[in-house]
């Protein structure tokens, strides 16, 4: 099906080849971001709904910072503004510190920003001040609320980022 999407009227011979690839990219992008939705964002986001209804203390966060890293290793499909799976293990591992070349300065005050934000975590279950529980079951209108991890705004929590995205049709299979 793919293949003939690609070659399909939106792919036809009388765009150029400039234009073609550029709407490739577009659909490219497209389907990575559904793929990551239905595997990764939407399953991860309504189990923690769930866990965190039954009682228990979930913190749930968006890593919202895109390093060279990936474009460094020639991995393209996680570059610009696509934040790819994985794109917050070399912060959480000191990569920035370690292999400060394909670092920026940002990156290392990020990493260590994040490390000490996830060894809080785990002495004392809370990771950040300003990192509130993916649910307030005391309150009856409490939207889910997520901690954005950016370098540029690290005080920034998302009122229910998923909502329209992951609930909906998808609460139906979650």
């Amino acid at each position: 099906a793919l293949p003939n999407l690609l070659h399909s009227e939106g792919f036809s011979s009388n765009r150029s080849e400039g234009e073609q690839s550029s709407r490739r990219g577009e659909l490219k992008g497209a389907l990575s971001a559904l793929y990551g939705d239905l595997v990764f964002t939407c399953a991860t986001y309504h189990f923690a709904k769930q866990f965190a209804k039954s009682g228990q203390n979930v913190y749930f966060y968006r890593f919202n910072q895109q390093s060279n890293f990936y474009a460094n290793l020639g991995i393209t499909v996680c570059s610009g503004d696509t934040i790819c799976h994985g794109a917050d293990l070399p912060y959480v591992f000191g990569s920035p510190l370690v292999s400060q070349k394909m670092f920026t300065e940002t990156d290392y005050d990020f990493s260590i920003e994040i490390m000490k934000m996830l060894t809080d975590f785990a002495k004392n279950g809370k990771a950040h001040n300003v990192w509130p529980k993916l649910i307030d079951i005391s309150d009856a209108n409490s939207v889910p609320k997520v901690k954005d991890l950016n370098p540029n705004d690290m005080s920034l929590v998302l009122d229910n980022p998923y909502g329209s995205t992951c609930d909906g049709i998808w609460s139906n299979y979650f």
